[in-house]
C-alpha cells in the first residue's frame, strides 16, 4: 500500500512539474506576442501618420487643426460681453496658435502642431505629444519601457540645443530614442530618465525642420 502510495505522489510531482514548465513557457510566449503587438500598432499608426490622443494627423491642413479645436472668441464691441470672452478661457481649453517667422505652432493641451509658414499646404509636420502616447505614459515611463515594448531603437542619443525647441528651460539630461517607420521618425525624448515628450515627425516634408528652427526663436 505504502508502495502505490508513493508511486502515485511521484507520478503527481512529475506532472505538477510539467504543468508548471508549460505555463512558463505559454507565459513567456504570450509577453513576447504581446511585445510585437504593441511595435505593431505602433508602427501602424506611426506609418499613417497618427499621434494617440488627437485626430489632427501628418499633412493635415492648418485650418482642418482650426475646424477640431475651438480657438479663443473674439472681443466683441460690447464692454460687458467683452469681458466674458475675455475669461472664457477659465471653463474652457481654447486652441493657441503662436506664428514665428518660418514656423508656426498650434497648440491645444499637451499637444503641439507645427508646420512651416511657406509651406502651409504640405500641413502639420511635426506633431508633439506631452501626455499619453502610444500607451506610454509621461513622468511614469522609464527608457526600458520603451525598448520592451519596441525593441532597440534606430538611433539613442541626446538632442541637441534646436531639437529641445518646445521644452520648457534647458534640460540638460536628456536622451532620446529614435524609431524610424518609412518616412515618419517617432522620437522619445526622456528628461533625467523618465518620458518628457513623444515627437512624431514627416521626415519626407520636414527634413530640414529642426535646422530651420535654430534662427526662429519667435515660434516657442
Amino acid at each position: 500500500m505504502k508502495r502505490w502510495l508513493a508511486m502515485l505522489l511521484c507520478a503527481g510531482l512529475a506532472l505538477g512539474l510539467c504543468a508548471c514548465g508549460e505555463t512558463g513557457g505559454q507565459s513567456v510566449a504570450t509577453t513576447a506576442k504581446t511585445a510585437l503587438n504593441t511595435r505593431e500598432a505602433v508602427e501602424q499608426q506611426v506609418s499613417a501618420g497618427q499621434m494617440s490622443g488627437t485626430d489632427v494627423k501628418l499633412g493635415d491642413t492648418p485650418q482642418t487643426v482650426l475646424n477640431l479645436y475651438p480657438t479663443m472668441p473674439s472681443a466683441p464691441d460690447d464692454g460687458a460681453t467683452r469681458q466674458t470672452a475675455a475669461h472664457a478661457d477659465e471653463d474652457e481649453l481654447f486652441l493657441e496658435i503662436t506664428e514665428g517667422q518660418q514656423l508656426t505652432r498650434m497648440q491645444y493641451e499637451a499637444y503641439q502642431f507645427f508646420y512651416i509658414n511657406d509651406q502651409a499646404e504640405q500641413g502639420v509636420g511635426v506633431i508633439i505629444n506631452s501626455k499619453d502616447a502610444y500607451h506610454f505614459t509621461a513622468n511614469t515611463t522609464f527608457v526600458e519601457d520603451v525598448t520592451y515594448a519596441l525593441g532597440a531603437p534606430d538611433v539613442q542619443d541626446q538632442p541637441g540645443m534646436d531639437q529641445q525647441f518646445f521644452m520648457l528651460g534647458t534640460p540638460t539630461n536628456l536622451q532620446r530614442l529614435t524609431y524610424l517607420f518609412g518616412t515618419k521618425r517617432l522620437d522619445f525624448i526622456f528628461d533625467d530618465g523618465l518620458l518628457a515628450m513623444t515627437v512624431l515627425t514627416d521626415t519626407e516634408i520636414y527634413d530640414g525642420f529642426y535646422t530651420a528652427t535654430q534662427t526662429d526663436t519667435t515660434a516657442v
